[in-house]
């Protein structure tokens, strides 16, 4: 009997997410470990730092680049402080950055209050050793588009 190939709509499926896979996690994985150059080498780095906008997208570059290490308990409590402090400081200088009445700010600083809440609550789960009380995924999908959102505003000029 000959071999049958599988359907092609599953394999497409597979291929999906082995691809999403990649991108959400294996991507900033391989950052981390410096296999891959950082988003913050000075060419890529140097025209997302001018105003609220890129203040905005370092911090969200600062928490999605590195919380996957604290996904899976035993967590190291000293990087764990480091990591989150460091968070904090990029949540802290973007605010500072976001005092313009546009609306394309007033987008960027929800996403910081929404990442400051998301830092908060995996800070408290890390703490106590048990599980974060909020869907940490759609959380971030939830900064992440805010952070879009505001990307598109100020390129519209508002």
């Amino acid at each position: 009997m000959a071999y049958k190939e599988g359907n092609p709509l599953v394999k497409l499926v597979i291929f999906a997410v082995i691809v999403y896979c990649g991108y959400r996690f294996g991507i900033p994985w391989a950052k981390e470990k410096k296999l891959l150059p950082s988003s913050e080498s000075s060419s890529s780095r140097s025209p997302r730092d001018e105003g609220c906008m890129g203040r905005a997208l370092a911090a969200g570059d600062a928490w999605s680049g590195g919380f996957t290490a604290f996904m899976n308990p035993p967590v190291d409590a000293s990087a764990w402080s480091d990591f989150r402090s460091s968070v904090e400081r990029e949540i802290s200088s973007a605010r500072q950055g976001c005092g313009c009445p546009e609306e394309s700010c007033r987008k960027a600083k929800e996403a910081l209050s929404e990442l400051s809440d998301l830092v908060r609550n995996m800070d408290a789960a890390v703490r106590s050793s048990g599980p974060p009380t909020i869907d940490i995924v759609r959380a971030q999908e939830r900064i992440d588009t805010l952070l879009n959102e505001a990307r598109t505003l100020t390129n519209q000029g508002k």
